[in-house]
């Protein structure tokens, strides 16, 4: 927050525009179907439609405009997308690689509910894609993954970390803590992973 940056691209609607402002917001987390992106908000006012590129001062590529996410209230104000959540996605397609696909959105499981509810720390299923992987393995909302092919999972990030490690059409084995009557109990489940589209 409070850092300076150049946005280029179509940042008023027209090509090969420039704008300068700074960062004023980075606490918004997209979690979208195998991946979480953190989206940052800046004080530059442009197009609700603008797309670009957002540069530090020093010259360094920090992040790629995306307006799709932005409320209402701030629909005109260019966001972006962090590039160190895209980092990896742009490397495949630079070098035409496919990318891997499960098919579940998460978020993280909190500290808190880790200590005083006893939910498993991974990566929480909040909802599974039609016809995904996933859900043709019979992984459902509300579980928990706990570990693939025997890694740690202890967040929804480290999830998406860990399955951008495979490539498609790769069997894994995902690990997870779904909940019973009582308790929560393990389960493994094999899975031939898919590309994403």
């Amino acid at each position: 927050v409070a850092t300076p940056i150049i946005v280029m691209g179509k940042v008023f609607g027209d090509a090969d525009s420039v704008a300068y402002g700074m960062i004023t917001s980075e606490n918004s987390i997209l979690n979208l179907t195998d991946c979480n992106y953190e989206l940052l908000q800046t004080d530059i006012y442009g197009n609700e439609e603008a797309t670009g590129f957002v540069i530090s001062t020093s010259g360094y590529l920090i992040g790629v405009v995306n307006q799709e996410y932005n409320d209402q209230n701030v629909k005109n104000l260019i966001s972006f997308v962090g590039i160190t959540e895209l980092r990896r996605t742009l490397e495949r397609m630079s070098n035409a690689k496919e990318t891997p696909y499960l098919g579940i959105e998460g978020m993280d499981v909190t500290q808190e509910a880790n200590s005083q509810q006893g939910v498993p720390l991974g990566a929480y299923v909040t909802e599974i894609v039609m016809d995904s992987p996933a859900m043709k393995a019979g992984i459902q909302s509300g579980d928990i993954i706990t570990a693939i092919n025997e890694m740690p999972i202890l967040s929804f990030s480290q999830y998406v970390e860990v399955l951008n490690g495979y490539e498609p059409e790769e069997s894994i084995t995902v690990y997870i803590s779904r909940q019973g009557t009582e308790e929560y109990r393990e389960i493994e489940v094999p899975i031939i992973l898919g590309k994403r589209r």
